[in-house]
């Protein structure tokens, strides 16, 4: 098991946070250390912590980073002992910034703001932990989000359901809807990305059917910068998108049809 060195300032875990830091490592693999745990009673603190820090039994050092801690003169002076040795180990020594909250980078020490930190509010926090300081990578691929991308807007009173694709052009566009369900398909138009108008520079679209599904279609080109603008009657059941390449997509608007 991993271990770490937690930096942290008492007035932090008032309500547990630090706490349930703790446990969430401990069940990824990696063993928490900190004042509570190492320091014994009766002893100089800061000799007992530099010794712990400098030990070969830690991995890393890890700084619960909050406005309490970055004010905190002890959690400063914890954080030149780690600084010290991360020196010494050229790069073996992970210094890592635990943020629960956001915080400006220009109040964060360079020995922090020049490193990669971990947000506690990412799923994988504990893995992003746990695989620095065991040198691995236990994460999968990174999951292939849909080549489309796409956006509800309400403008002048019109539903909009704005449609791009990330990478490459579309030409022709069609957006068609059941005939069967109340959501449907009023006019289809292509405007800058982001900015659904009633005034429309477009010139329109041509009425689309296919089997029991009704739509538009437009010729004018559509990439990652003019979009595909939908209008639609409401914001319910599905439109089904199809690009100039062949490739269709369902959209699902809401739970009612």
């Amino acid at each position: 098991m991993s271990k770490l060195w937690l930096t942290y300032a008492w007035s932090d875990n008032e309500d547990g946070s630090v706490d349930h830091l703790y446990h969430r490592l401990r069940k990824h693999g990696v063993e928490v250390r900190m004042d509570r745990t190492d320091i014994w009673a009766g002893d100089y603190i800061w000799e007992q912590i530099d010794a712990a820090i400098r030990s070969k039994e830690i991995d890393g050092w890890g700084f619960y980073v909050t406005e309490a801690s970055l004010r905190s003169g002890p959690c400063r002076e914890e954080l030149q002992y780690a600084l010290g040795r991360a020196l010494k180990a050229n790069g073996s020594f992970p210094l890592i910034g635990i943020l629960p909250h956001p915080v400006d980078d220009a109040i964060l020490p360079r020995a922090l703001s020049t490193r990669l930190y971990v947000r506690t509010n990412t799923l994988d926090w504990e893995a992003q932990i746990a695989d620095r300081l065991s040198g691995t990578r236990s994460g999968g691929a990174i999951p292939e989000p849909s080549p489309v991308g796409f956006a509800c807007h309400e403008h002048d009173g019109l539903k909009f359901v704005e449609v791009w694709p990330r990478t490459g052009t579309w030409s022709p566009t069609s957006a068609m809807a059941p005939a069967d369900q109340n959501c449907q398909v009023i006019a289809l138009y292509r405007l800058p990305r982001g900015r659904p108008a009633s005034n429309f520079a477009s010139n329109g679209s041509g009425e689309y059917r296919r089997d029991n599904y009704l739509g538009c279609y437009i010729q004018e080109p559509v990439d990652a910068v003019f979009s595909a603008f939908v209008i639609v009657s409401e914001f319910s059941g599905h439109i089904i998108v199809a690009g100039g390449d062949g490739y269709q997509w369902t959209l699902n608007l809401g739970v009612s049809a």
